[in-house]
C-alpha cells in the first residue's frame, strides 16, 4: 500500500513567532501569498523541477480541498489522493527562505463538474535549492 504523509506543519512554526512579519510580506508576481499558515511545507520528494514554458517547478498535494483539510489534520495521503501540479513562473517567491523548507501556497476551484482543482498561489523553493 503506497501512502505520502505530507508534513504536519501546516503554515510555519509557531515556536519562531520572529518570522510572522516575513510570512506576512511574502508576494509572488501574482500576489500575496498569505500570512503563512496555510502553506504546506514539501519534502524534497514532493516538488521537482522541470523545463515548460511557463513552468519551471511542480509540485505535489492533495487533489481537493477536502483532501487538504484531512491531510492538514494529520491524516496520510494514499495514491491517488495527491496529483502533481505545475507551479506557474508568476507564483515563485523570489525572496530568502527564511523558513529553509520548500513551501506552497495552494488554492482550490470548483470547475464545471463541481470537482476542486488546485492552483498554486506561491512557491518558494527551500533554502539549499
Amino acid at each position: 500500500m503506497w501512502t505520502m504523509t505530507l508534513p504536519a506543519s501546516y503554515g510555519h512554526d509557531a515556536t519562531h513567532p520572529e518570522l510572522n512579519p516575513w510570512f506576512a510580506k511574502l508576494r509572488s508576481k501574482s500576489g500575496p501569498c498569505c500570512d503563512g499558515s496555510d502553506a504546506l511545507h514539501l519534502r524534497d520528494v514532493e516538488w521537482t523541477t522541470q523545463n515548460k514554458k511557463e513552468s519551471h517547478f511542480r509540485v505535489l498535494v492533495p487533489k481537493t480541498a477536502e483532501l487538504y483539510r484531512a491531510a492538514s489534520d494529520g491524516r496520510d495521503m494514499k495514491k491517488g489522493d495527491t496529483e502533481w501540479v505545475d507551479v506557474p513562473d508568476d507564483a515563485l517567491v523570489t525572496d530568502p527562505n527564511l523558513d529553509h523548507s520548500t513551501l506552497v501556497w495552494v488554492w482550490y476551484s470548483s470547475g464545471f463538474q463541481m470537482t476542486d482543482e488546485p492552483h498554486i498561489r506561491c512557491f518558494m523553493p527551500g533554502a539549499l535549492t
